[in-house]
């Protein structure tokens, strides 16, 4: 019979240094997460609640639209709202 001339297969490393190191993190998050459900309290708006108009501190009036203040004067001449 004769040798094989292929090179020896190399042993595979007994540990993944990466999945170790991945799982060391998932391990610490969920240790440090919180053990009670708290939830969180909504923050008072800054924003007016009404859709009225409203000045902010550069002088210039805007209104409340899709959750964006757009002046009121381009919020007129585009129309929208009517």
């Amino acid at each position: 019979m004769e040798d094989s001339t292929h090179p020896p297969i190399p042993m595979l490393p007994l540990f993944d240094p990466l999945l170790i190191l991945d799982t060391c993190v998932a391990v610490l998050i969920v240790l440090t997460m919180p053990e009670s459900e708290s939830k969180a309290e909504p923050l008072p708006s800054s924003w007016p609640s009404d859709q009225g108009p409203f000045r902010l501190n550069d002088g210039n009036t805007y209104v409340e639209h899709a959750g964006m203040a757009v002046r009121a004067d381009r919020f007129r001449a585009f129309n929208i709202g009517n």
